[in-house]
């Protein structure tokens, strides 16, 4: 496999631990920008890896995200997501007014892609409406987990199944919705190119101090993890793995691996002790992992590797 046209590979390939088994099996994990058209790079990803059914009608929504206006709301919830009564459409269907953003999800047993490619919502405290904006996404995260068995029918992909399953559900009559299946088929028909925005915000990358999420992970907000002093954001944060919150950033630190993941570990004494494992990859690179349960059911795992005298680190942060 290699990295495909119309993308950029963020820092290296990562090793993808097992942190809740005995993290003796390693697969792998990359984060890539998308500087090319989204459809097509998702396209060339899905056939390189050989994804069955995985192509960009089969896996990707159009949709729109807007940020809080109200400034009387507590609400915490930033980016709108499908399912939740915002417009949104499949890929064949035409285009609808406002639209902005491009989900696409796809997971057949160890393998998982995510792609996030349009505005993303940006919110600088526990209160949205105070300081909001919508600003440019462009990712792509791919992850091959080790020891995962789970076949694609047992996990749905987050854009077209869940948009399948609303119009089916909105089809039952009466009040009995419980179970509904995802049945609202994807209307077949050519591709219909999202509307893009590109008049956003320039992005901004978290420095020595900054939130790590850069306030786009709304259970990160007010939380003590942050980009170490000395490091640097080597890519904007993303919200794209396909669970709740689902925060991705790739940071450079100026210390060893042991000592970067040491770091997140002090920075918070709320949390559980970290969970740490080290090993080598295919190709010999040692690495170290930590696994930080957070209150809610929520953790952030931290993979570092040396990048000459310095760490590379890729941070996610995922709900149960």
């Amino acid at each position: 496999m290699k990295v495909q046209d119309g993308s950029r590979l963020v820092g290296r390939v990562f090793p993808a631990v097992d942190s809740f088994g005995s993290g003796s099996s390693v697969g792998w994990q990359a984060l890539l920008v998308v500087d090319g058209d989204p459809v097509e790079v998702w396209n060339r990803y899905a056939e390189v890896l050989r994804v069955k059914d995985g192509d960009a009608p089969e896996s990707c929504v159009v949709r729109t995200v807007t940020v809080p206006g109200d400034p009387s709301t507590t609400s915490t919830t930033a980016v709108a997501t499908v399912g939740d009564g915002t417009p949104s459409r499949f890929l064949t269907e035409p285009r609808l007014d406002g639209e902005n953003r491009l989900d696409c999800d796809f997971t057949d047993g160890p393998l998982a892609m995510s792609m996030a490619v349009g505005a993303a919502a940006q919110c600088d405290s526990l209160t949205p409406a105070s300081g909001c904006r919508l600003r440019p996404e462009s990712h792509l995260f791919i992850r091959s987990s080790p020891g995962t068995t789970t076949s694609s029918t047992d996990l749905p992909r987050r854009g077209t199944d869940q948009l399948r399953y609303e119009r089916g559900l909105a089809s039952v009559a009466g009040t009995d919705k419980v179970n509904v299946p995802p049945t609202a088929a994807i209307p077949t028909g050519a591709v219909v190119a999202a509307n893009l925005p590109t008049n956003l915000d320039p992005t901004r990358l978290p420095g020595p101090g900054d939130p790590i999420d850069d306030g786009i992970d709304q259970y990160l907000v007010g939380s003590p993890f942050k980009v170490p002093a000395g490091g640097r954001s080597l890519v904007a944060p993303s919200q794209l793995i396909n669970c709740n919150s689902g925060l991705v950033a790739v940071v450079s630190v100026p210390d060893k691996p042991e000592a970067t993941v040491a770091w997140f570990d002090s920075s918070s004494t709320g949390d559980d002790p970290i969970q740490t494992k080290t090993g080598t990859d295919s190709g010999g690179t040692p690495w170290v992992n930590g696994l930080i349960s957070t209150a809610g059911g929520y953790y952030l795992d931290i993979t570092a590797v040396p990048a000459g005298d310095r760490t590379d680190a890729l941070v996610t942060e995922c709900g149960d």
